[in-house]
């Protein structure tokens, strides 16, 4: 539902010409449609492993379990947010509200270059 919503949304807004239907509404129906499926997918791997951490006799309360579990979980909402997040952010990225940006100078853009040139710098 989300999905549709999303995508007929964005067919209302107001984007540069060069944008067509497709890449209107596909980005955002495909972003919403995989949190859909993520959300599902953990569901089920949270049940099997309950399940079989049960079976088997291992302690889920202890610490290193709980770590284990923690950063697991982690790992997984940082890989879903990789895979999904090009679909709806490079669409909105490319947006602007029209031909013409809305005001001739960013808030963030300096602050963005810096953290970036640091974060090169470190690593």
């Amino acid at each position: 539902m989300t999905s549709t919503l999303h995508a007929q949304a964005n067919l209302i807004t107001p984007v540069p010409s060069n944008i067509d239907y497709y890449e209107r509404t596909a980005g955002m129906f495909q972003f919403f449609m995989w949190q859909a499926f993520a959300i599902s997918l953990e569901d089920s791997v949270q049940g099997v492993w309950k399940l079989a951490c049960k079976t088997i006799g291992v302690d889920r309360q202890s610490r290193a379990m709980t770590l284990f579990e923690r950063n697991a979980g982690r790992v997984w909402v940082c890989t879903s947010m990789w895979i999904s997040m090009p679909w709806a952010a490079d669409l909105t990225l490319r947006f602007r509200f029209g031909d013409e940006l809305m005001v001739p100078f960013s808030l963030v853009g300096p602050w963005v270059g810096r953290i970036l040139e640091w974060v090169r710098e470190v690593y």
